[in-house]
């Protein structure tokens, strides 16, 4: 059994931590969430983050799950009537367990915040668009930045991490709104390479101890309506949007936000503003110190390149890529797309037709030559030929 003890609030001069102690097969090990002083007062000592947490990590060893702190009833009915199933749906490899509270109760009030994570991405950016420079609803306008340390960014305070952070600290600076950041251990209880099967449910535990000062936090989705479901699938993502309201409180609403944007119109939106234009940030590779931020050969980077190439505004983003890496990979990546019929691909090469705009020669060239009659089925059979000798799954190029 996995037990959650009573979450604790303590603070020294530079941050404020909340913390619980897990017990597992008898030993104990803590989980701690940490921020920056001056956000101490936001910080909750419910149980409810650490449920959220903890749940998969639980699921994954076959833990069943005892929490001795408050936890919010409207949680709680959640992941038992439907969030644990859920999940094994998605992932075969996680077990039942049983989650038991000792005390239940909603915490009373509604924190005035609304937050967002902001990694300075497509996604981020977007959501930022849609709920602060022009908001859909002021209701939903948002009062702060949100920015975590749960996985996304290898090892604890890792240089990665220091460094993407200055950078949403820049850019949060300039508009004008704060920056919460929330560093946590919470990684240490997942196996390893799990961050996308989990991703969702970690980053909202971090916004969960934040329900004194927060009464709704705006998961900035990837993912477009078309994508979702609950399936199979690696990418914990594709749930969000059920997901998230069941794992939210009477006085804590998590909300799945930009399903409605493919990520061309996404790209669209933030292309013309300055904000996006100095700050964007899609790379996946480490990039500690490394001048531009973006590799510009990467799969996100690729993607978003095209887009912009697509939109007739890459020149705008220029000194936010490695140019010269783009036009070397630039051919290989589409060449990838089109054996996946990969939907960003697809929305990129019908947004420049649109708009009239034409990919450089060599890309041109290698649709051609893969279009022809049988190319395109050749070259699978030989990838998956390929994969299969290798040891790996048979499907093209692994991304989803």
């Amino acid at each position: 059994m996995m037990i959650i003890s009573t979450p604790k609030i303590t603070e020294n001069d530079a941050f404020a931590e909340v913390s619980a102690c897990i017990t597992i097969d008898g030993a104990e090990y803590p989980l701690w969430f940490r921020v920056d002083r001056q956000f101490a007062h936001m910080l909750s000592d419910r149980a409810d983050a650490f449920l959220a947490g903890l749940l998969i990590p639980a699921m994954a060893r076959g833990e069943d799950l005892q929490i001795e702190g408050a936890l919010s009833p409207r949680m709680l009915y959640g992941v038992k009537g439907q969030i644990r199933e859920m999940l094994r749906h998605m992932q075969p490899r996680l077990k039942a367990v049983a989650v038991e509270a000792r005390t239940l109760s909603e915490k009373q009030g509604r924190g005035a915040g609304v937050i967002s994570g902001f990694s300075c991405g497509v996604d981020s950016l977007s959501a930022l668009y849609d709920h602060f420079v022009e908001p859909i609803s002021e209701t939903y306008r948002l009062t702060h930045l949100f920015f975590t340390d749960v996985g996304a960014h290898g090892a604890m305070q890792s240089p990665v991490f220091q460094d993407r952070v200055s950078i949403a600290k820049a850019a949060a600076e300039k508009i004008g709104l704060p920056l919460i950041v929330v560093s946590s251990n919470l990684d240490t209880f997942y196996e390893r390479g799990a961050y996308v099967t989990s991703h969702t449910l970690r980053n909202l535990a971090a916004a969960l101890v934040l329900q004194n000062g927060v009464g709704a936090y705006l998961y900035s989705s990837g993912q477009h309506f078309r994508g979702l479901g609950v399936k199979q699938n690696k990418d914990i993502s594709i749930t969000e949007p059920a997901l998230l309201p069941m794992m939210s409180t009477q006085s804590f609403d998590a909300i799945s936000v930009g399903n409605q944007h493919h990520r061309i119109n996404k790209v669209q939106q933030i292309a013309d503003w300055d904000l996006a234009q100095e700050f964007l940030d899609v790379c996946v590779l480490d990039y500690t110190s490394r001048t531009p931020r973006n590799c510009g050969h990467c799969y996100k980077c690729m993607r978003t390149m095209l887009a912009l190439k697509a939109l007739g505004k890459l020149d705008r983003f220029e000194h936010n890529f490695d140019m010269d890496a783009y036009r070397r990979s630039r051919v290989r990546h589409v060449l990838r797309s089109e054996l996946r019929n990969d939907v960003f691909w697809i929305e990129n090469e019908a947004c420049a037709k649109a708009n009239d705009q034409k990919f450089p020669a060599d890309i041109r060239a290698a649709i051609a030559v893969i279009r022809l009659p049988g190319v395109k089925w050749i070259a699978n059979r030989i990838w998956r030929a390929v994969r299969v000798m290798r040891g790996l799954p048979p499907e093209p190029f692994g991304f989803t």
